[in-house]
């Protein structure tokens, strides 16, 4: 059965705030990657600053002049997991199951992905064979507002999932991994660091909880759902492409290059697919046509340093996958 958790944006104009409502107020400070100056507590500076600098922006638009007022709530012995369906978010939850068996809580934010319908689809698919519960938190905000272009998204997620929960989780876990790859080069609300910091700020704002390890890099994400549970295998994809322009490119590229696309909901095409075929082919014996091959190499490739991302895909992962630049 699923919750349905509404969260409306409030913008406040005091000083003294609850920590949902200073990480709103980052948000708007940061829409578009339009920075400007935003007030914070002194538990929010450090991973605000860090963030502005990271984006060539004065720091100094973080202006220390808040203050925090806790949120206290009972301590529970649950697990919460952001559970989006893909690859990392899975094998984050297969990695620390185990140890918090049966008090988990897997929560799909609903309205983050709007050109992605099926994403939601898939995760409710992957929860039900699991035999878990889904909690859906549905994000309603106005149409000005695109949330996966936000350069604070994934602690904004977590800061909404500690605001809408009755308890404290114990834990609370993400999809992320150590080592920068395809899925985590494009912003810094995807790293570890991000994360460490922000946590330090959600200790204070909701109470101690433990923030769970990620996973090594990407090719581990694969690693544990293939050895945990491959059955679920052929459900993950990271597919950058729109729902509605997907099966024409997936047509195209099984033509093109004489490939069969098992999984529906990849269009071969984009860098995440591409990472995904390098890596089951490596790894997973499976099996493409060379050209089909060459073609991904040249997309991942092609991402190593780009002008369009905080950092391109490091050499050394392309060296994993057996990719040489030429």
């Amino acid at each position: 059965m699923e919750e349905f958790l509404i969260l409306r944006m409030i913008k406040m104009k005091k000083n003294s705030k609850k920590g949902i409502e200073f990480v709103f107020d980052l948000f708007e400070a940061t829409r578009h990657q339009k920075f400007r100056q935003v007030i914070l507590p002194k538990e929010l500076v450090s991973y605000a600053s860090r963030l502005y600098a990271l984006y060539e922006q004065n720091p100094a638009l973080v202006v220390p002049e808040g203050e925090l007022i806790p949120e206290i709530k009972p301590s529970s012995q649950d697990a919460v997991f952001s559970f989006s369906g893909g690859k990392d978010s899975l094998a984050a939850f297969l990695l620390h199951k185990d140890k918090f068996e049966p008090n988990i809580i897997c929560t799909y934010i609903q309205g983050v992905s709007p050109k992605y319908p099926e994403e939601f689809s898939r995760a409710k698919q992957i929860a039900t064979t699991l035999d878990i519960k889904l909690s859906v938190l549905k994000l309603e905000v106005d149409n000005k507002t695109w949330l996966p272009e936000s350069v604070i998204k994934n602690q904004l997620i977590y800061a909404m999932i500690l605001d809408n929960r009755q308890t404290l989780p114990k834990a609370i876990g993400f999809g992320g991994t150590k080592a920068v790859g395809p899925q985590s080069m494009a912003f810094y609300h995807d790293s570890p660091s991000a994360f460490e910091l922000f946590h330090s700020f959600a200790q204070v704002g909701w109470g101690q909880h433990e923030l769970l390890e990620f996973v090594e890099d990407e090719i581990e994400s694969y690693r544990i759902i293939d050895a945990k549970r491959p059955d679920l295998f052929n459900l993950l994809t990271s597919c950058m492409c729109a729902a509605d322009e997907k099966s024409v490119i997936r047509k195209n590229i099984q033509g093109k290059f004489r490939v069969i696309l098992e999984n529906e909901y990849d269009c071969g095409q984009c860098y995440k697919c591409a990472e995904k075929a390098m890596i089951s082919k490596k790894f997973f014996h499976r099996t493409y046509s060379e050209e089909y091959i060459r073609f991904c190499e040249e997309v991942l490739i092609d991402k190593v340093n780009s002008p369009y991302h905080m950092n391109g895909i490091p050499k050394d992962y392309l060296a994993k996958l057996d990719i040489k630049i030429r």
